[in-house]
């Protein structure tokens, strides 16, 4: 799996869906580096340049750069993909403070995405941004709680919170309990 995702890298750091000569899907690729940032923690070998081109790719996409500014875009290359593409460098210690802060504020905080929210929350948690962290963490539950069925994301309101209660439990905020987003988890399956 490691070896087949690694021929989809292009050579701008961000990954094709088929290949490494088609375009860059830029939410695929935040979950793509992601995966690989991952599972190099976890002990598998995955090569130094593919994580630094992957991460510079990641900083292009935290900067807007490839993304359009359509919270309904299908492509994933709206907010969403700039938001995971934050969360991604800030897990690396690599998230520009000022960057992060803008995102949150391109965000509406009543009609963003979800996920993109709590990315965005999960990033200025590692960040040491807790109050803003725990406003835009409330904000994706209430999105999510409100979620019509998404065929323009392919989500779900189960998907939504369960990804949520995720990165709420990886942000460890003080006082920011996942465990009611993980009853509603549990409800909704």
């Amino acid at each position: 799996a490691i070896q087949s995702t690694l021929n989809r890298q292009r050579y701008d750091g961000l990954f094709g869906l088929w290949t490494a000569y088609d375009p860059a899907e830029p939410w695929l690729s935040a979950f793509t580096m992601d995966f690989l940032i991952r599972a190099k923690a976890d002990g598998f070998t995955i090569p130094d340049s593919a994580i630094e081109s992957g991460l510079a790719g990641m900083e292009k996409l935290a900067a807007g750069e490839g993304a359009s500014g359509d919270n309904r875009d299908r492509y994933g290359r709206g907010p969403s993909a700039q938001a995971y593409a934050a969360y991604v460098l800030a897990r690396q210690g690599q998230a520009k403070l000022a960057d992060l802060r803008y995102a949150a504020d391109q965000l509406s905080p009543t009609a963003g995405p979800a996920m993109a929210l709590a990315h965005i929350g999960a990033a200025l948690a590692m960040s040491g941004e807790q109050q803003r962290a725990t406003e835009l963490f409330d904000a994706a539950v209430k999105i999510a709680e409100q979620r019509p069925f998404g065929w323009w994301d392919y989500g779900t309101k189960l998907r939504d919170l369960a990804a949520i209660a995720a990165l709420m439990a990886e942000a460890k905020l003080p006082g920011l309990d996942p465990t009611p987003v993980l009853e509603r988890v549990a409800d909704l399956q």
